[in-house]
């Protein structure tokens, strides 16, 4: 292990905190807002229609992206989410470092269950 910080220990949540904090200041597309709580990020994007939620989302996501690879991250487009809270959202075609993200019916924040 050439870098890293043990899941569970003293110092992991504040440099975890400190790390994120650059993120939660980037200047995203209008209607895109982050959430984080612990090691999880939530992207939320609200649009008129769905050709400016697919817009807005790819571009969010590739500032995030690269922010991501700043400070020498991996992301995991595997456990990546996403879930339409319209019909019109499902349409929009979300990708992220050449990976193409699907919806799902449900997922599970916080012990939340959001579904579609």
């Amino acid at each position: 292990m050439s870098k890293g910080c043990i899941q569970g220990s003293t110092c992991g949540t504040v440099l975890w905190n400190i790390i994120l904090d650059e993120l939660l200041d980037a200047q995203l597309p209008a209607g895109c807002h982050i959430q984080v709580f612990a090691d999880d990020v939530l992207l939320v994007v609200m649009a008129a229609s769905g050709g400016e939620l697919e817009s807005a989302a790819n571009l969010a996501l590739h500032h995030i992206l690269e922010w991501w690879k700043s400070v020498k991250l991996m992301f995991g487009p595997t456990k990546t989410k996403l879930i339409a809270l319209t019909p019109k959202a499902k349409t929009a075609s979300i990708n992220i470092d050449g990976h193409r993200l699907s919806f799902v019916p449900e997922a599970n924040l916080l012990g939340v269950i959001l579904d579609d």
